[in-house]
Order: structure tokens, then C-alpha cells, then sequence
């Protein structure tokens, strides 16, 4: 279900995936034509150590996630009035399941935010995965790496969307190239 008619095309993955510099290339190719949901970075606050305490965890998520909520409510209205054909979000409203390793810390997210994965996933018209362009690479026997373990639960929480792509490549232009073939497609239609 589009913001205000206005399909949006999202991004997601994991910091290696430049997601932020594709968002650029495509503002940059296409102009006036698509907006931008504003980026929802930390200005530079020192943040409680969120890999220890799963409570701090937890509700730095769900804060993020409402804003995000808010962030794209707000684009969708600007660019509404502003005849844009395209929206494009470097994050998604269900990010924050991705970054939680332990089932039950997933589950106390969902509950929290009280939300409905299908639903949210549905105001989403199009999501491209960017993995990250490090290599996948692991040594028999040994675990994988936190980066590519949190690849795979985005992965899995979008392989059930409609129109859900998962790129890899090792060359940032081919993952623009990838992002504003689509974002051309979503915008001739």
C-alpha cells in the first residue's frame, strides 16, 4: 500500500552494502522525480552499549522504527504536493527484527511495536537486499561472521514479499546500476 498513491522503492541491508551512496546516485539520476525519505542516522550521541544490554536494544529499535514510521508519513505528504512518481528509503520499518539474533529479543520487538509483519512489509512497492561487498567467505567449521548472519535474517524476513530482489555484488557501480534500473521501472510504469 503506497504512501499517498506514490510507490516506494526500499532498501535495505547491512552498513557494507552502501545503501546511502545508491540512495545518492538515484536522487542524483532522477531528480525531482523521486524523493527521499530522510536518513535516520546517530548525529554523533554516544548510545548505551546496545550489543550487551537487550532491553537498551530493544527500545532503541522500537524508537527507531517509529520514526522511521513518522519519516516516511512525512515524505509521502511533501512529496505528494511536490508531483513526485517515486519514494526511496535506505531503511525499512522492519529493520529492526533483522538486527536481533535471539528469537525471543525478535519477538519482544514485534510485540512491542505491535505490528503486523505482512502489513508492514506491503507499503513497500518494491525491496532491493544490498548485500554487503565484502565477501562471503568462511572457513569450513568455523561460525559465521555477525555481518553475513545478519545478511541472512534479512533475507529471510523478505523472501516473502512480492517483488523482493537480494544483490550481491563486489563493485559499488553494479549495485547503482541494479538500484536505478529498478527505480526506472517503478517510475515509467
Amino acid at each position: 500500500m503506497p504512501l499517498c498513491g506514490i510507490p516506494i522503492l526500499a532498501l535495505t541491508g547491512v552498513n557494507q552494502g552502501h545503501k546511502n551512496r545508491v540512495v545518492r546516485a538515484a536522487k542524483e539520476r532522477f531528480s525531482m522525480r523521486v524523493a527521499l525519505v530522510p536518513p535516520l542516522q546517530n548525529p554523533g550521541w554516544k548510545l548505551p552499549d546496545l550489543h550487551s544490554d537487550s532491553r537498551a536494544r530493544i527500545q532503541f529499535q522500537i524508537a527507531l522504527h517509529r520514526a522511521q514510521v513518522a519519516a516516511e508519513e512525512l515524505t509521502g505528504i511533501v512529496a505528494l504536493f511536490n508531483n513526485v512518481e517515486l519514494i526511496i528509503t535506505d531503511r525499512t520499518r522492519l529493520d529492526a527484527e533483522a538486527h536481533f539474533a535471539d528469537t525471543q529479543a525478535r519477538q519482544d520487538v514485534i510485540n512491542a511495536l505491535r505490528c503486523d509483519a505482512r502489513v508492514e512489509m506491503g507499503v513497500y512497492d518494491k525491496v532491493v537486499h544490498l548485500r554487503s561487498m565484502r565477501p562471503e567467505t568462511t572457513f569450513e567449521g568455523a561460525p559465521a561472521s555477525p555481518t553475513n548472519l545478519h545478511q541472512q535474517r534479512i533475507r529471510l524476513l523478505w523472501r516473502e514479499h512480492l517483488d523482493f530482489h537480494s544483490i550481491g555484488h563486489t563493485q559499488l557501480q553494479h549495485s547503482i546500476d541494479y538500484v536505478l534500473r529498478q527505480a526506472s521501472s517503478m517510475i515509467d510504469t
